[in-house]
C-alpha cells in the first residue's frame, strides 16, 4: 500500500514539473556563484537581472560550433540562457540535438523554433538558442 501511494504521488507530481532541469551542470534557481569564474559580472546588471559569461566554458552543443553562452540570473537565480552560433550548418546541427533531449519542437517559420514545456521556453532562431525558465525571469519573454 506505501509504495502504491508514493508511486501515484511520484506520478502526480512529475505532472506539475519540467523536465528540464537547467542548462548543462546549472539548475534552475541556483545561485551564481555555481558557474565559477565568470567574466565582467558588473557589466550586464540591471533591474534585478544579471547576464554572464563563464570563463573557459565548452562552446558547443552536439557538433554545433558556438561564439558565446550567456547565463541570466533574476534576483541571484539562474533563469536564463542563451546560446550564440553562426550559420545554416550549426543550426542544423542543433535543431536535432535540442528535439532529442527536449521533444519536437514547433515550426514557426524558416529558422524559427519554439517548444513550451511546463515553465520552460525554449526558442531556437537562425544564430541563437535560448532556454528561459518563465517562473523565475521577469518580463520580456513575451518576444518569443
Amino acid at each position: 500500500m506505501k509504495n502504491i501511494i508514493m508511486l501515484s504521488f511520484l506520478l502526480f507530481s512529475s505532472c506539475f514539473a519540467s523536465d528540464i532541469f537547467g542548462f548543462r551542470d546549472i539548475h534552475w534557481g541556483d545561485k551564481l556563484y555555481r558557474l565559477g569564474q565568470i567574466e565582467n559580472p558588473e557589466k550586464y546588471q540591471k533591474h534585478g537581472k544579471s547576464f554572464v559569461t563563464k570563463k573557459n566554458d565548452y562552446l558547443k552543443i552536439g557538433d554545433a560550433n558556438l561564439q558565446n553562452i550567456t547565463y541570466g540570473f533574476c534576483d541571484d537565480k539562474f533563469c536564463y540562457v542563451e546560446c550564440k552560433f553562426y550559420g545554416d550548418e550549426n543550426f542544423n546541427k542543433i535543431l536535432p540535438v535540442v528535439e532529442e533531449k527536449y521533444g519536437k519542437m514547433q515550426k514557426k517559420a524558416e529558422y524559427d523554433y519554439f517548444l513550451r514545456k511546463d515553465n520552460v521556453v525554449i526558442g531556437l532562431k537562425y544564430n541563437y538558442l535560448v532556454i528561459i525558465n518563465i517562473d523565475l525571469y521577469k518580463n520580456g519573454v513575451n518576444d518569443l
